[in-house]
């Protein structure tokens, strides 16, 4: 019996869940030797153009899960829309800072929503899925060098999650990046570009904290939100480069 090989995979299906849900699903499994792959979208409830991408990260997100591909969705909300009629309530200047931090790795010197960046390396308008669909086979296929185990605890007394990483194959000069996030977000917009639509999420971004890699293991405390269960939540993690902020290694825990 002939295998679906990844490409097909993707090809067949995240172009799909751009215009609505995938035509006909794939019942074939790849057994190809896949690399983790993390996908950044920077977005807002306040940008017109964000939810074509949002939902493109929903379908990546859905394909990750159904065909078991090491693709990790991030959804980070920045806070640069928040004037303009609209809070987003996922927003943080923290995620905006991140933003900016890629534009000073891409010597681009510019922010914009939406924005898709795979694996730290490949930028691009989030919403494109023929392009996103070829940076991420590519992705899959590549070798990346450092391998991660993790373990996640939750204190309820305190509200803070406590998250255990060790790293093999690290290489100098490396970061840990630590995110939680909400496996699903919905709410109704009532004001600003998207006002009365309801838009979805998943995988958004809700703490967050990068440490410098100075030995093979350590332990980092995130406060998890108020209003949100350890059901609600994962914990996502993944090894940069500190200057390039290359992806060289990601995993991910449920608590």
């Amino acid at each position: 019996m002939t295998r679906t090989p990844i490409a097909a995979v993707l090809l067949g299906t995240i172009l799909c869940f751009a215009v609505t849900t995938p035509s006909r699903a794939f019942a074939q499994e790849s057994t190809e030797s896949t690399s983790p792959v993390v996908v950044e979208l920077f977005t807002s409830q306040g940008c017109s153009s964000c939810p074509p991408a949002d939902q493109l990260l929903v379908g990546l997100n859905d394909i990750a899960a159904k065909h078991q591909l090491p693709i990790y969705c991030l959804s980070f909300h920045v806070d640069y829309w928040n004037s303009l009629g609209w809070r987003d309530p996922y927003s943080a200047k923290q995620f905006t800072e991140r933003q900016r931090q890629y534009a000073a790795a891409f010597q681009s010197g510019r922010v914009y929503t939406p924005q898709m960046i795979v694996n730290g390396e490949t930028e691009f308008v989030g919403s494109r899925a023929k392009q996103a669909r070829e940076v991420i086979e590519s992705a899959l296929a590549a070798t990346t060098t450092a391998t991660i185990d993790l373990k996640a605890s939750y204190a309820e007394a305190d509200r803070a999650a406590t998250i255990d990483f060790s790293v093999a194959g690290r290489p100098p000069s490396s970061v840990m990046n630590v995110a939680i996030v909400q496996r699903t977000a919905h709410n109704e917009i009532p004001r600003g570009e998207n006002a009365g639509r309801e838009l979805a999420h998943v995988q958004v971004v809700r703490a967050f904290k990068t440490v410098p890699l100075q030995t093979n293991s350590g332990t980092v405390r995130l406060d998890i939100p108020a209003g949100l269960s350890t059901q609600d939540l994962r914990v996502v993690a993944y090894v940069q480069d500190a200057r390039s902020l290359e992806m060289l290694g990601a995993n991910s825990v449920d608590f």
